[in-house]
């Protein structure tokens, strides 16, 4: 579980440049929307702890504050690019950041609020995401 808590968010981003230098022109667009997701979930986290700042389950652990959980959000994000990317890796993904979620919450480093909320931020994130980069493409591409 430490693994799945830890780790799995560096190997997901591996998968995903491989994904998309093997793979077809959908993971190349779902890589590019997810590096432009991550800047916006991080932005998106900062802003929330600014409001909402909760303690961790074990803070004699785990400093800082638990809601929304960086890794479920950036998991999140990575899945959320692929199936708006109609990638048909968007299952692996699926599991690897329920994986994650699960993995965080069984270490002790959040509660299931915290990775419904770092899910809710991912998904932002991409939306958000999607939207500058179309409101570019039509801007300089055109």
């Amino acid at each position: 579980m430490v693994f799945g808590a830890e780790y799995i968010i560096y190997l997901t981003i591996i998968l995903m440049f491989i994904l998309a230098a093997k793979a077809g022109i959908k993971e190349k667009k779902a890589l590019i929307l997810a590096v432009f997701s991550i800047p916006i979930a991080i932005l998106l986290i900062k802003f929330i702890h600014l409001f909402i700042i909760t303690p961790r389950p074990f803070e004699a652990y785990a400093d800082g504050a638990s809601f929304p959980s960086r890794h479920a959000s950036l998991m999140a994000a990575f899945f959320f690019s692929y199936v708006i990317s109609r990638s048909k890796w968007a299952w692996l993904f699926i599991g690897l950041t329920a994986w994650v979620g699960v993995s965080r919450i069984y270490v002790g480093v959040h509660f299931p609020v915290d990775i419904l909320g770092g899910a809710g931020v991912g998904l932002l994130s991409v939306v958000s995401a999607k939207i500058i980069l179309k409101s570019f493409q039509k801007r300089f591409f055109l």
